[in-house]
């Protein structure tokens, strides 16, 4: 009888062992977003319980608890995709990324903490990270326009819909950065906002829609150096590629059939140009800033497959 008494004592202290030997941290790619801006939360899980561990083929292996800091009500709008199924070897780590921006009602100037749960089915036990934190901070606008666009889906054009694109700036550590960002037509609901990169304050940028409703912007990242951007619809970047003041200044210019182009300057082929073609090319000149680039963008409602997981 005593051995049964420990037998079950020891069952039972198995997954308090194995809880202790899963390390989960939660990690933010910035400390400071725009409302609206990919918050791309990385979730680690460090695995020592001495066997692989099979982890993402459930929606409920991960779930995240978002609040502000002052106890003001976050609203949960719908779960982040999470299912890819992936494996964490023994003494191995692995991390998945999901952006939260899309999932969780951050849009109100304060300061936010991120917590992940990961559950392990096999184990049964729930593993907590420690919180992260972030802030949502406000920024000036600098331009902006209202556009009509007739979205495809499925192959078939639909209802002619208006939004509004604007080019914002705000600080981000000492560094003042541009952004681009969509919104309803009267730019009361932000759907989306992406960092382009720094902005000189001194220049003032370019911007022009082509015939696609497209958004093209030209701007002053260094003394002599431009960054071009073209966006979609949903504010993602599609092109990205930098310009150098030569013999002439880089300018956007459109023409009457609506397609916009830059003319002037002399083109720098970098290893921050998208599409990427060459990643054997230089990074941009030391006056550039390179642009941060945005991951998994979605406008409401949440659409569009999971990112793949990474192991390490």
């Amino acid at each position: 009888m005593k051995f049964v008494r420990q037998m079950l004592f020891g069952a039972s202290l198995l997954p308090g062992l194995a809880l202790a030997q899963i390390s989960v941290t939660v990690e933010l790619d910035q400390e400071q977003y725009l409302a609206r801006e990919p918050i791309i939360a990385a979730v680690r899980v460090v695995n020592l319980t001495g066997v692989p561990l099979t982890l993402g083929a459930s929606q409920n292996w991960l779930k995240f608890d978002v609040e502000a800091t002052d106890d003001t009500y976050v609203q949960h709008l719908a779960d982040p995709p999470v299912v890819y199924e992936f494996t964490v070897p023994n003494a191995g780590r692995g991390t998945r990324r999901v952006d939260l921006a899309p999932y969780y009602k951050v849009d109100k100037a304060g300061r936010y903490k991120v917590v992940a749960h990961v559950r392990i089915d096999e184990l049964a036990i729930e593993a907590v990270s420690e919180p992260a934190y972030f802030s949502i901070i406000g920024g000036a606008v600098i331009w902006e326009q209202a556009f009509g666009w007739r979205p495809v889906i499925d192959g078939e054009p639909r209802e002619v819909s208006f939004r509004r694109y604007a080019l914002v700036h705000a600080m981000d550590g000492r560094q003042i950065m541009l952004y681009a960002q969509v919104s309803d037509r009267e730019g009361l609901e932000i759907y989306r906002v992406t960092k382009l990169g720094r902005y000189l304050t001194f220049s003032k940028p370019e911007a022009m829609i082509d015939r696609e409703s497209r958004l093209h912007v030209l701007w002053q990242t260094g003394a002599r150096v431009f960054t071009y951007v073209l966006l979609d619809t949903r504010v993602e970047l599609q092109v990205r590629q930098t310009f150098q003041y030569t013999s002439s200044k880089p300018a956007l210019r459109s023409t009457e059939d609506g397609t916009v182009k830059v003319l002037g300057g002399t083109r720098i082929p970098t290893a921050y140009d998208l599409p990427v073609k060459d990643e054997t090319l230089p990074a941009p000149p030391a006056t550039e800033v390179p642009p941060a680039t945005g991951a998994l963008p979605t406008l409401p409602p949440p659409t569009g497959a999971p990112p793949v997981p990474a192991t390490e």
